[in-house]
């Protein structure tokens, strides 16, 4: 990046920040918890990113009409094979985007290299547009919350009942491939996981899956965290320093919520843990006890707003640090 460039990025940053778009750690910016987007300022090869969302691209292509300002989007969508780690954020892939289709979209959509002074304001433009767009999308998530009070709770056991018995994966764990310094040891068909190095790795599936979805899984932890991952979110059982949650990401938006004194497992015991991403809800189970059930998540909006709105990715389970997780048995059921 030249001076010049720097400068400009600068002013953006500051420009964000007068909208009401702010940042908490200086490269991600977030408007009313909205990711908005991202900019990173190297010595040579800057960029800002505006991150991908099918929801408010929608919302977008309403707002955005004019065709200049089309032609600056389609020069800017950032193509690629999932070689920037986007796979494990599975927002993008083959879109239509301002009328033109991409194959492989990554989960980013919109990158701006070494912006000048020219993209500078039309990205300044964007930022107003894109602003304009998470308004809409907040009034419209407000409404659908309010209907949502409305509606009576699923039964769990009905639709649990109801599926077809043939309908459910039985994961092959010697095929689970592992992530960062995640160790992997088959022994009297469970799959044992230790990690003594990194923070934070994982054993993840071969296989892509679908939601609506229920994860089934046999589980022993020789630590007090545990740790599963589907899409852009998780479901985190966390006990440190006399903190008992279970923390919940968002498998769409990221969005991020605590459960207090719902975070407990046992040590050194099996249990059966449930994770089901209905359409109409979410719930989370062990052993049969519910620790979470929720009809309010962004992705079930997202479902109800968008017929087209789905989410494919693997399905993780996280090691962490010098501990060891022993995995029986993984099912998965698509919904």
């Amino acid at each position: 990046m030249t001076n010049e460039i720097i400068k400009d990025v600068q002013n953006l940053r500051k420009y964000l920040e007068t909208n009401g778009i702010i940042t908490k750690n200086g490269d991600n910016y977030h408007y009313k918890n909205y990711y908005f987007c991202h900019i990173q300022e190297w010595d040579d090869n800057g960029h800002v990113i505006f991150w991908g969302d099918k929801d408010r691209q929608g919302d977008l292509e309403e707002i955005i009409t004019d065709d200049e300002m089309k032609a600056f989007m389609h020069a800017n969508v950032k193509v690629c094979n999932g070689e920037c780690g986007c796979k494990e954020w599975p927002r993008g892939g083959s879109l239509t985007l301002f009328g033109k289709t991409y194959d492989s979209v990554c989960s980013s959509y919109y990158i701006f290299m070494n912006p000048d002074a020219v993209a500078l304001a039309n990205i300044k433009k964007l930022v107003d547009l894109t602003k304009i767009a998470a308004d809409k999308y907040f009034e419209r998530k407000a409404e659908w919350l309010k209907a949502q009070t409305d509606r009576d709770k699923i039964n769990y056991n009905e639709l649990i009942s109801a599926l077809p018995k043939d309908i459910a994966v039985d994961i092959d764990l010697a095929s689970m491939e592992t992530k960062a310094t995640c160790q992997a040891e088959l022994t009297n068909g469970t799959l044992i996981l230790t990690n003594t190095e990194s923070e934070r790795s994982r054993a993840q599936t071969k296989q892509s899956f679908n939601a609506p979805l229920k994860i089934d899984l046999r589980v022993k932890i020789s630590d007090t965290h545990l740790e599963i991952l589907f899409g852009n979110g998780l479901i985190k059982f966390f006990q440190e320093n006399g903190r008992n949650e279970l923390q919940i990401k968002d498998i769409d938006t990221k969005e991020r919520r605590v459960l207090a004194d719902m975070g407990g497992l046992p040590v050194g015991e099996f249990v059966d843990i449930e994770w089901i991403c209905a359409k109409t809800f979410m719930a989370v189970r062990v052993n049969g006890d519910e620790r979470l059930y929720s009809m309010t998540d962004d992705y079930i909006h997202s479902f109800d707003y968008n017929h087209e709105f789905a989410i494919s990715s693997p399905i993780s389970i996280c090691c962490y640090r010098n501990s060891t997780v022993t995995i029986e048995s993984l099912r998965v059921t698509v919904l």
